[in-house]
């Protein structure tokens, strides 16, 4: 029932948001065509708008999509889909794919060049000679993405950026950089980066409001009837995303939901940007939460010890293999999911901000819900199918479908994906715009180091958060 009303919220939202484009849509016969064939008939635009609820439509939708009509629909979308002739299989075991190796090469042959330029050596270093240096960012929303761009926009001016062969992201650092790394716009790094930095300081004159249009109207909806057609979840977290592409994915043009993130491969083959490495979180309950990375190649998690192709998942697995032909998820979806902090339950709450709770009453309260199951409960969080679902290798064999949300409410630097082997990461540097700058993460960091038994340097985190640099 919650999930049914959580939905009926959402797209209620989109609707009553595009009102302020009716007039746009009422001679525009194929903008419209979508919404008729909802119903069946020639409804006005404007009655539509006005006078029908959410209930309705989704009724509509669900009498509409008789076995016939869902098998027609899937299969327009499958033709139009790249990968709409594959399977994909879920590859088993830690090891870095195949195709992550290859789109490092032509980096790794800049990166070279770029640290004997940057430290003006007199001869070029030998492979085994090249540190691995990855840049890190951090969660903290709008903030994190403006100083993600700052530290960016400075590193690429210096020359550094060339010196780097990964980069990490979350939340507001992986819409910046989620962003970022899909512009194909020609030029350096320095170049692009001004252009956006130009572009986002006039979107951002009014915040995160957004002003809808047709265009975008009708795109957005026909993300979520792709998901509707395949039987995925939707959530609060698809609308979110819908939101923050308006602000952020603008330098990609007016067809920005188009936009996936495995598209982001062919902008690495050129090696242009460091390769990019995004995190979200799967809750455990309690408290407690595993990993997941996304890059332009793969889904991995250490928990599963399994991958996938980025561009497969959301769609149904049955031991191993994909069931259907589900397009990839848009890029907007996946800035929603990794800046989803909104999605913390009452134990994050008080992880977070419990020192700030100093009300009596108000503690008290919080201590009953704490032994109940609400201690538990999301909003409204991102769902897509288990992809280990139906093996006999996997702790999820019989689970349908994980949850994923921010990965800043466990800690807000993104080190896991930077540690896991295979990638041999000698130099990380942290851009951390977190609201409050202590030790606090970095101890986070070296707990997770601790659980995973991965060998990490010592890290003084009571004091290195005092100086602008520390090592």
């Amino acid at each position: 029932m919650m999930k049914k009303f959580v939905w009926l919220v959402g797209l209620l939202a989109l609707s009553i948001g595009a009102r302020d484009v009716a007039c746009g849509f009422k001679d525009n016969i194929e903008n419209l065509a979508l919404y008729r064939q909802l119903y069946k008939g020639d409804v006005p635009w404007d009655v539509f708008l006005a006078r029908q609820v959410i209930q309705e439509y989704l009724h509509a939708a669900q009498l509409l999509m008789d076995p016939e009509d869902l098998k027609m629909e899937q299969e327009a979308i499958r033709l139009r889909d790249p990968y709409g002739s594959y399977r994909a299989k879920v590859r088993q075991g830690a090891d870095i794919s195949v195709e992550e190796r290859a789109l490092l090469r032509e980096r790794f042959v800049r990166v070279k060049k770029g640290i004997k330029r940057f430290l003006k050596l007199d001869k070029p270093l030998e492979d085994d000679e090249v540190p691995r240096i990855a840049l890190c960012g951090s969660g903290g929303g709008i903030r994190a993405a403006l100083c993600t761009l700052g530290s960016l926009l400075g590193a690429a001016e210096t020359g550094f950026l060339d010196c780097t062969l990964y980069a990490s992201a979350l939340s507001g650092s992986a819409w910046l950089m989620g962003s970022i790394f899909s512009d194909s716009y020609p030029g350096d790094g320095a170049s692009v980066l001004h252009d956006y930095k130009n572009r986002l300081k006039n979107q951002l004159k009014t915040g995160l409001s957004v002003s809808l249009n047709p265009l975008s109207v009708k795109l957005a909806t026909e993300n979520l009837m792709t998901k509707f057609y395949y039987g995925q979840s939707l959530s609060l977290v698809d609308f979110w995303g819908f939101i923050v592409g308006e602000v952020m994915l603008r330098n990609l043009g007016q067809y920005w939901q188009k936009a996936v993130l495995s598209s982001q491969g062919m902008l690495m083959e050129t090696g242009v940007y460091p390769f990019p490495l995004y995190s979200s979180i799967m809750p455990m309950g309690n408290g407690k939460f595993e990993w997941f990375e996304v890059s332009p190649c793969e889904v991995w998690s250490e928990f599963l010890q399994m991958a996938i192709p980025t561009w497969s998942f959301g769609r149904k697995f049955q031991a191993g293999t994909s069931q259907d032909f589900a397009p990839e998820q848009s890029l907007g979806f996946y800035l929603g999911v990794f800046g989803s902090a909104f999605e913390l339950d009452l134990t994050d709450f008080m992880h977070h901000m419990g020192r700030f709770v100093r009300d009596p009453v108000l503690k008290g309260l919080v201590k009953i819900l704490m032994k109940t199951s609400m201690k538990d409960m999301r909003l409204s969080p991102a769902e897509l199918y288990n992809y280990s679902y139906g093996m006999r290798e996997s702790v999820l064999t019989g689970q349908k479908r994980i949850t994923l949300i921010d990965a800043g409410i466990d800690f807000n630097l993104p080190i896991p994906p930077l540690l896991r082997k295979g990638r041999d990461i000698d130099v990380i540097i942290l851009l951390d715009s977190s609201a409050k700058i202590e030790g606090r993460e970095l101890k986070s960091i070296t707990r997770y180091a601790t659980e995973h038994g991965i060998p990490i340097p010592t890290i003084h985190a009571d004091s290195s958060h005092e100086n602008i640099i520390s090592v």
